[in-house]
């Protein structure tokens, strides 16, 4: 599974990717991030009440889509919002980025058509570390937090920035970085 942190940070490069993110609320940016890491309430029925299921069900669409479905009829009959089909955009986006970053540790099986079918996907490899066992004395976490950093932090700058028009150095230093982080989180043991 990916870290909170890549959850929160692909939460924010949403919002921060919208024409207007300045002049929207903050509270829309944090219902993106909520959005981006609300498949992981799993952990807190592990942790509050020791109930634990073979199929992570928060792992799915079907659970994924159920707060950017709610947003967007919010935001459809909320006479407080004026409807824009961009934050419905972000809202799914959010809610599926999620899935794409825990498919992208190569590590955890997700359960991505439940309840349709009981499968689990996983890639054969992997891209992003896993977030590892959480815990302050694991070193595993801090090394694998920095890679996956050094692997979203420069794709997310890059993409907010347009790419640095006229700004050839830092490009290729966007790029560079990118390369490094990723070939470290390939070369990761599964």
């Amino acid at each position: 599974m990916a870290s909170f942190v890549g959850h929160f940070i692909t939460g924010t490069a949403i919002y921060l990717y919208s024409d207007n993110a300045l002049s929207k609320s903050r509270t829309w940016m944090f219902w993106l991030i909520f959005m981006a890491i609300f498949p992981d309430i799993d952990y807190g029925f592990i942790w509050l009440f020791g109930i634990k299921s073979d199929i992570r069900m928060t792992h799915s669409f079907i659970f994924s889509s159920i707060l950017p479905v709610f947003t967007t009829i919010y935001l459809k009959l909320s006479p407080l919002c004026e409807y824009n089909k961009n934050q419905v955009i972000q809202a799914f986006g959010s809610a599926y980025s999620h899935l794409l970053l825990d498919v992208l540790t190569g590590v955890s099986v997700l359960p991505l058509l439940w309840p349709f079918t009981e499968q689990l996907f996983k890639l054969p490899f992997g891209i992003l570390p896993s977030a590892g066992r959480l815990a302050l004395t694991n070193w595993y976490l801090y090394r694998n937090l920095i890679i996956e950093l050094g692997i979203l932090l420069p794709i997310y700058s890059f993409i907010l920035m347009g790419a640095v028009r006229n700004q050839l150095l830092l490009s290729v230093l966007h790029i560079l970085i990118f390369i490094l982080f990723l070939v470290w989180g390939i070369m990761l043991e599964r």
